[in-house]
């Protein structure tokens, strides 16, 4: 990770020097990654975009580095800490929340879920809330609202649009609950159970009696029509065709689960999903059973493979530290920390790895998955992907270094 010194930071002995760079790497990018996640997290920074966010905990890092000598002082690295957390962390607010919640009805009402409520509204409770909203907007937010039950969130927050998103979890969560729990029951089936909380909120603060509404539009599709600025990718795909279809079938069908795990990640609608499909198909591509540590595998082929495609070396570190994410989501310890640009990176190196492997069975001719491995990691290619780890520092580099040189051991 490289990026550029903010400019406030920046002394004219080091502009002069073209000196204006930092670069992370290793266990110091794994830090500075955690620490960013973490700091995510925490509700008292939601005000704040990514970006911001990402700039502030740069511009600390930087100032550290550069004024090492005042910071060897623990006291005064400790104030300075004290006083970015004071900078980005803003106080919190008490919110209430309110969805509706679709094919749901309860004969006694509240009724209470974990720390979840289930109640009803009339149509005289929705009045007297005094939305700002009129028309066929009104009749839908109380459709909405009045024909099934809703459930009440208390929530803290300062940024209320993260608040509303926050409790739509939460709601969704105690449905979930419902969903579990009635699903032991022998006259219940799972279309009973297709419980869905709405797209308006009603939200407000604690300290006012002043309700707002929100509404977010559920995912739908756009659709597509496919014209001359499609073709190129019909034509892409149709010539891909014809060399997965001179495989064998065990690699045909590595190729061909792999596209679908790409597919469906695309269906998926929660980013968690996206990601444990896309890192299933690298696992289609690039591993077997045989490989222990998929994740370094993982890294190490897809970059001999852009290597040899596009003539570049990926950066394979960020494929590490989703490698991981997708161990924490799948092993139960992170639920919700898979961001839309982590989405977005993973999906970019998933399609450009099966693209390039399947550039490479052409240019190598190979008809079997373990004949084209064998190929990809001759002695010249993996002594140059050697060469390319060793520059790096940290766990994740030393790991892959380990497996690189066991497979070198053969040449010997």
């Amino acid at each position: 990770m490289q990026r550029r010194i903010d400019e406030k930071l920046l002394t004219p002995e080091l502009k002069k020097s073209g000196k204006i760079f930092f670069t992370l790497e290793g266990d110091e990018f794994k830090g500075f990654e955690k620490i960013q996640r973490n700091l995510r997290q925490d509700i008292s920074t939601e005000y704040l975009k990514d970006r911001e966010l990402g700039d502030a905990l740069w511009y600390l890092l930087c100032d550290v580095y550069l004024n090492k000598e005042v910071y060897r002082n623990s006291e005064s690295l400790k104030r300075r800490i004290e006083k970015f957390i004071q900078q980005i962390c803003k106080p919190l607010k008490d919110y209430e929340v309110i969805f509706g919640v679709s094919n749901l009805s309860i004969k006694k009402y509240p009724l209470q879920i974990w720390d979840v409520a289930l109640n009803k509204l009339t149509k005289e409770d929705l009045e007297r809330m005094e939305l700002k909203i009129g028309g066929k907007l009104k009749e839908l937010l109380f459709k909405k609202f009045i024909k099934n039950a809703v459930v009440i969130i208390a929530m803290q927050g300062n940024n209320s649009g993260f608040v509303v998103e926050r409790a739509r979890e939460k709601a969704e969560f105690a449905l979930k609950v419902l969903q579990v729990y009635f699903n032991e029951l022998i006259e219940i089936h799972d279309e009973n159970l297709l419980f869905d909380v709405s797209d308006f909120a009603l939200i407000r603060g604690k300290e006012i009696n002043k309700w707002a509404w929100s509404w977010k539009r559920k995912r739908s599709p756009f659709g597509i029509s496919i014209g001359d600025s499609l073709l190129a990718s019909i034509t892409k795909a149709n010539d891909h065709f014809k060399v997965i279809s001179y495989l064998n079938p065990n690699f045909q069908s590595r190729v061909q689960r792999a596209i679908y795990w790409l597919g469906s990640a695309i269906e998926e609608e929660a980013f968690d999903h996206k990601m444990i499909h896309l890192c299933t198909a690298l696992e289609s591509l690039l591993t077997s059973r045989s490989d222990k540590r998929k994740g370094e595998v993982i890294a190490y082929r897809m970059v001999i493979l852009n290597h040899l495609t596009e003539g570049n070396f990926p950066d394979p570190f960020r494929l590490m530290w989703f490698y991981e994410l997708r161990s924490r989501i799948v092993h139960g310890s992170a639920i919700g920390q898979t961001t839309k640009s982590d989405y977005l990176n993973l999906q970019d190196i998933t399609t450009r790895t099966l693209f390039s492997l399947i550039t490479q069975i052409k240019q190598l001719n190979a008809k079997d998955y373990f004949d084209l491995i064998s190929q990809l990691e001759n002695e010249v290619n993996l002594k140059l992907v050697k060469s390319y780890f060793e520059g790096f520092k940290g766990e994740w580099p030393q790991s892959i270094l380990q497996i690189l040189n066991e497979k070198l051991e053969k040449f010997k």
